[in-house]
């Protein structure tokens, strides 16, 4: 099944060719990274981050937050089985 119908249709009645989902895909694929990679540094530009460097952050966040919980190490787990 194409991403749009009406066009898949209109190119099998034109030049007999069957236009697939991965066809679509294939050649969407790399105007949506560009345009991704576009929009990041477009953002980045514009709205530049405060803090580029964080070296104290895990002893900060071992301080504040304290070690991991069994709920979070479970979460984590779940979290790596479905990746």
């Amino acid at each position: 099944m194409a991403a749009n119908p009406l066009s898949a249709n209109l190119a099998f009645n034109t030049i007999k060719q069957q236009i697939g989902w991965t066809d679509w895909a294939m050649a969407a694929i790399v105007l949506g990274l560009v345009s991704l990679l576009v929009v990041l540094l477009i953002l980045y530009v514009i709205y530049p981050p405060t803090g580029k460097s964080s070296p104290d952050a895990p002893k900060l966040a071992k301080e504040k937050m304290g070690p991991m919980s069994k709920n979070e190490i479970v979460m984590a787990g779940t979290l790596l089985l479905t990746l």
